[in-house]
């Protein structure tokens, strides 16, 4: 598919969804309730407030929509899918992603984050005694 293409394809799901917005929410609306139970909207608006609005792995704020994610433990639901027993709490899509990544193991978490410590260490002090170049042409 070429630039041009995908720019068209863009343009008519934009326009398609302000047209159509109210069914569009309403499906979306229909599909997390199948998803994720009748009782999800309650059982976000508790974490919601357990968490203070906050990532519940790195804590920071979290914003409603794209960026809130439900994580849970996949060994008893699957992907976009869960219930009220394996539902850990809402996350950020980077933690939720990363974590996914990593298969819920914090031992790999844990190596990972120390062997990447004393790395950053060393490229930074490289980086700040590189010399500094030149402009060519002014």
């Amino acid at each position: 598919m070429s630039g041009n293409d995908r720019g068209k394809r863009r343009d008519y799901q934009r326009s398609y969804y302000r047209e159509n917005r109210e069914q569009y929410l309403e499906y979306r609306r229909r599909d997390f309730l199948r998803r994720h139970g009748p009782g999800i909207i309650a059982a976000i608006g508790t974490m919601w407030t357990e968490q203070d609005g906050r990532c519940y792995l790195c804590g920071e704020p979290l914003r409603p929509g794209r960026d809130l994610h439900i994580d849970h433990d996949h060994s008893c639901c699957p992907r976009n899918k869960s219930c009220s027993y394996c539902r850990r709490g809402l996350a950020c899509a980077r933690c939720n992603t990363l974590i996914g990544l990593a298969e819920d193991d914090p031992d790999l978490l844990r190596k990972i984050a120390d062997s990447l410590a004393p790395v950053l260490k060393l490229t930074r002090d490289r980086i700040m005694a590189r010399p500094e170049q030149m402009e060519l042409g002014r």
